[in-house]
C-alpha cells in the first residue's frame, strides 16, 4: 500500500519529500525508571530488577507504584525490539524510494529516525548560545503536554529537517523556520 501510493504521487511529475519513521521510545511519553521504580511484578508474583534505564508510561497509574507490573515496563530487550521494528519499516520505507528513484521519480530523503535520535542525545539549542535548550523529555519543549505530539517549537524544527533535505537534493534555497521565534 505505501509503494502504491508512492507511485500515485510520483505518477504527478513532480518531486517529493519521504520521511522515515523515527525511534518511538524517544518520545517523552515514555520516562526513565531510575529513582521511582527498582523493581517490578511479574504475574506470578515474583519480583524482578527494574534498570535505571529501563522505561515507564507518563501516564502509569500511581497506585502501581513503587514496583507496577513488569508488563508496564519497557526493559532492554523490549526497546531493542521495537527499534528493530521501526529499522525495519525504515529499510521498507528506503527500498521503496530507491525502486521508485530508478523510474526517474525524484525524492528528497527526510531522515526523521536521525533527527529526532539527535535532539534525544543532545537537545535543540535555539539561540546558539547554550542559554535556551530544548531536549526530548517530558516538558523539554519539544513535545507536547502529551508526551508524543510536537509543540510548535518541534514542529519548526521538523519542518527545518525537511527544508534542509529539499534544499540538498532539489538544489532549492528554501530560507529555514525561524526557531528561535517561535520558541
Amino acid at each position: 500500500a505505501y509503494r502504491q501510493v508512492l507511485r500515485e504521487l510520483a505518477d504527478l511529475g513532480v518531486g517529493m519529500a519521504v520521511a522515515n519513521l523515527p525511534d518511538v521510545t524517544h518520545v517523552p511519553a515514555l520516562r526513565r525508571a531510575a529513582g521511582e521504580v527498582t523493581s517490578c511484578r511479574r504475574g506470578d508474583g515474583t519480583i524482578t530488577p527494574v534498570d535505571e534505564a529501563d522505561l515507564l508510561s507518563l501516564d502509569l497509574d500511581a497506585g502501581l507504584l513503587p514496583t507496577p507490573p513488569c508488563n508496564e515496563v519497557l526493559d532492554a530487550d523490549e526497546r531493542l525490539q521495537i527499534r528493530a521494528t521501526v529499522m525495519a519499516f525504515n529499510a521498507e520505507i528506503s527500498a521503496a524510494i530507491a525502486e521508485l528513484e530508478q523510474t526517474g521519480a525524484e525524492i528528497a530523503v527526510v531522515d526523521v529516525f536521525a533527527r529526532l535520535g539527535e535532539l534525544a542525545r543532545d537537545g535543540f539549542d535555539v539561540r546558539g548560545d547554550g542559554t535556551m535548550v530544548l531536549d526530548t523529555r517530558y516538558l523539554g519543549g519539544i513535545f507536547s503536554l502529551d508526551g508524543v505530539h510536537p509543540t510548535r517549537t518541534g514542529h519548526a524544527i521538523i519542518a527545518n529537517t525537511f527544508i534542509d533535505a529539499i534544499d540538498a537534493r532539489f538544489g532549492e534555497s528554501i530560507p529555514p523556520v525561524d526557531v528561535q521565534r517561535v520558541a
